[in-house]
């Protein structure tokens, strides 16, 4: 009895086995019947395979060979086009509907493109390639396909591979998508072109977006082409603000003039001008320092700017500054005392002395209480010690200001070196007070005749 059971069950089991590989068949039949009518539309063959393998296709399209297979990987089944023969395509790149690596460039400059595709890969190269007419029909294959993954220059020969999940009307699905990656592969080959020159050529495109960043690729990766400079020229004269900026980032002294039209463009954005003032600053002092200076004017107060300019003036010790910056502190925002404290402070002058007690003075907190003591270690005179003093008490100070106050004192020691007869001077700080003492004896002491010598005292 127990032997025919497991004879019943052996025979259910393989009756089950049997009904499922005869529709697994019967499956990829129909399959490959669907893939076999693609071939027959686009003028390729089907490839012979075994029968429980996926189909595939393999021929000649438009003079690039063609090579459509399915792939099972990571519980993902897809189908893959693979375009081989082109001429031209520039690197390896993956374009996308969402991200699939994990370096994704910045968008390349065309809004409409961006807002559905996400470039990975080499920046330049990508640039190169994405002409509008390439934009348009890889923007089109993403859309059609909104879980497809276009690659280009795959390395083991592959110029284009566009993957995307089984499809499910195969005939109709195949055919759409191998002349969508056809037309991707035709229209991003670049032919006898180099990427330098297609760099150039995109450098005209109707985005600002993309004309800039073609502008940026070619001063940043190829800087000695003879194209560089007369694309960056040419540019000059852009009617956008940041193609202007590319341009002159390439060009040098030849760029001034338009860094400083956009410094002096009150109506150009925060940022804008704050990369012109960065390239226009390459300069040796001298010749920067009056345009650092012609930027505190009223007109300039820009909240983002005016701190950069006073703390260029103090990082690269723009003395002639100082007087401006001090009418300017006379009633500064509250949020340019930090800067101004510190670049008076770079500056070193004991005339911004008075300025910076008077702030102290204040209500000053955090960074700027902090700008204000390191400050005057580096222009105080003995005055400031016992105002510094009083901040390395526990009580009244954070730690951070304690020991800004006790380096202040101590620079204003240094500085000063030996004291005169009968000066006063600061106290050794070993000492822990930072007090105020007279000079030792005999030195600065005033002393009676002596009856010896019959001399008067000194």
């Amino acid at each position: 009895m127990i032997a025919l059971e497991a004879l019943v069950g052996t025979a259910v089991v393989a009756g089950v086995g049997v009904a499922a590989a005869t529709i697994f068949a019967i499956s990829m039949r129909g399959k490959r019947d669907e893939w076999r009518r693609a071939a027959d539309e686009l003028g390729i063959r089907q490839a012979r395979v075994r029968w429980y393998e996926m189909p595939a296709l393999v021929g000649q399209v438009d003079g690039a060979r063609v090579h459509v297979h399915a792939r099972q990987a990571d519980g993902r089944r897809s189908t893959i086009i693979e375009v081989t023969g082109l001429e031209g395509i520039p690197g390896e790149l993956v374009l996308a509907a969402f991200a699939r690596s994990p370096d994704v460039l910045p968008p390349t400059g065309d809004p409409v493109f961006d807002r559905s595709v996400l470039v990975s890969g080499p920046a330049h190269r990508a640039l190169a390639m994405l002409d509008p007419e390439t934009r348009h029909v890889v923007r089109s294959c993403i859309v059609a396909f909104p879980d497809a993954c276009l690659r280009t220059g795959v390395i083991g020969g592959v110029d284009l591979e566009l993957e995307i999940p089984w499809l499910g009307d195969e005939r109709r699905h195949i055919v759409d998508a191998v002349r969508r990656a056809m037309a991707v592969g035709k229209s991003a080959a670049l032919g006898s072109r180099t990427v330098p020159e297609a760099l150039a050529l995109n450098a005209r495109d109707e985005h600002p977006g993309i004309r800039a960043n073609c502008i940026d690729a070619l001063v940043a990766i190829f800087p000695h082409s003879e194209l560089t400079k007369p694309a960056c020229r040419e540019a000059l004269s852009d009617y956008d603000v940041d193609v202007r900026l590319a341009a002159a980032r390439g060009l040098g002294r030849e760029g001034h003039e338009v860094l400083d039209a956009i410094l002096a463009d009150t109506k150009a954005g925060s940022w804008q001008r704050l990369a012109a003032l960065e390239l226009r600053m390459k300069v040796p002092i001298a010749e920067g320092g009056p345009v650092l200076e012609s930027l505190l004017a009223p007109e300039h107060d820009d909240a983002l700017l005016r701190p950069a300019v006073i703390a260029a003036i103090g990082g690269r010790r723009w003395r002639p500054a100082l007087e401006t910056l001090l009418r300017l502190g006379e009633d500064p925002h509250p949020g340019l005392v930090a800067p101004l404290a510190t670049t008076l402070g770079e500056l070193g002058d004991n005339r911004a002395q008075a300025l910076l007690l008077r702030w102290l003075a204040g209500a000053a907190r955090g960074e700027t209480l902090l700008a204000i003591v390191t400050a005057l270690g580096r222009v105080g005179d003995v005055e400031v010690a016992p105002l510094l003093d009083a901040l390395t008490d526990e009580a009244r100070a954070s730690r951070e200001i304690r020991k800004a106050a006790r380096t202040a004192i101590q620079e204003v020691k240094q500085r000063l070196g030996p004291m005169d007869a009968g000066r006063v001077s600061l106290v050794d700080l070993d000492g822990g007070t930072g007090d105020l003492s007279l000079p030792d004896d005999p030195a600065g002491r005033l002393s009676e005749p002596s009856e010896d010598s019959g001399r008067p005292g000194t």
